[in-house]
């Protein structure tokens, strides 16, 4: 029995120290599947050994159970527990704070492990040269959530960059991620036909496009820049068409997955495409800005103007942003430098 004792007693000791460190882990980076899972296992352990815990020492116990002070204590113990999940779940002082401070830390550490991407597109124009630079924020890559069949996905965003004229007319696409692009911009292309076609993912630009395709205006040789999702902070290097001056920088970005309370599932009942398999969430959030190359001034700030329509069901501007958060998380900042 001693040695029982013992062989429980150390045992238990190891595992609460694990379980310690790894909860700190969780408290101060990014979520991590293997601090999540090894934090899950050791509490699994910890739970079985207190299993027998209870079994070897079940005589003891029970005459601590029938010791006044032991109540006390035991009583004490339940209310300081009742009021750490209370003042948890009101957000009261300072548990609050120390929440906010992990999440803070969490947030640079998602920022600072990140290295940019250049995207160098070569227009072979003589126009003036810009830059795109965007720094994600915290929503850009959320962890992974699950799926059916006991399987987990992550759903990294989808985004389009184009130009307009100062008076809102489409002119061309600087680029657009190939998962939600290409079908957009190559639909007879038959080696990629299993991508789908995604009216929701940028309904105004896609709107603003497809009637510029309609009234058969041509469109240049750029209208056709592809790639993958950056994994991190990016930029975009590129220069306008025919030396323009005076035009407007835009931006459209999505992510599917991304339900909050307001956009639920079950939000839109008789929308096929919302309730469909693309599973939309909030809308795209859509950003502008008026670039004036003759100014002096040499950064322009894209800001959020507005989004499109849920299920791409029409090219509208809706700015009234009632019910989204997260999505205006994806991008941190997004500026445009003149060279």
């Amino acid at each position: 029995m001693p040695k029982k004792r013992l062989w429980i007693n150390i045992t238990t000791g190891l595992v609460f120290l694990s379980l310690a460190a790894t909860g700190i882990l969780l408290f101060l980076v990014p979520y991590n599947s293997l601090f999540s899972g090894v934090h899950v296992w050791f509490g699994i352990c910890f739970l079985i050994i207190s299993a027998f815990h209870i079994k070897i020492n079940f005589r003891s116990l029970v005459r601590y159970i029938k010791n006044k002070l032991t109540f006390f204590v035991a009583a004490t113990a339940g209310i300081l527990f009742c009021i750490i999940v209370l003042s948890v779940n009101y957000r009261l002082q300072p548990f609050s704070s120390v929440l906010d401070f992990g999440k803070k830390l969490r947030k640079t550490a998602i920022i600072e492990e990140m290295h940019s991407q250049t995207i160098l597109i070569d227009r072979k124009t003589a126009g003036s040269q810009f830059f795109i630079e965007v720094k994600v924020g915290e929503k850009y890559r959320d962890r992974s959530i699950p799926f059916f069949f006991g399987k987990e996905i992550s759903s990294p965003p989808q985004f389009v960059f184009w130009l307009e004229s100062p008076e809102g007319e489409y002119l061309e696409t600087i680029f657009v991620t190939a998962k939600t692009g290409f079908p957009i911009l190559y639909p007879d292309d038959k080696f990629r036909s299993n991508i789908v076609y995604r009216q929701e993912a940028f309904p105004y630009w896609l709107h603003k496009r497809n009637k510029k395709l309609e009234n058969k205006e041509a469109l240049s040789t750029i209208d056709g820049i592809t790639g993958a999702t950056p994994h991190a902070h990016f930029n975009i290097e590129t220069n306008t068409p025919n030396k323009l001056k005076k035009f407007r920088v835009l931006a459209e970005v999505n992510r599917s997955f991304d339900f909050n309370d307001y956009y639920t599932k079950e939000k839109y009942p008789g929308d096929p495409i919302y309730n469909g398999d693309g599973y939309p969430g909030q809308p795209s959030i859509i950003y502008a800005v008026n670039i004036d190359l003759t100014s002096n001034n040499k950064t322009f700030v894209m800001k959020p103007i507005g989004h499109g329509h849920y299920s791409g069901a029409n090219g509208k501007l809706y700015t009234d942003m009632t019910g989204i958060d997260s999505a205006l998380d994806i991008f941190q900042r997004v500026l445009v430098e003149r060279r």
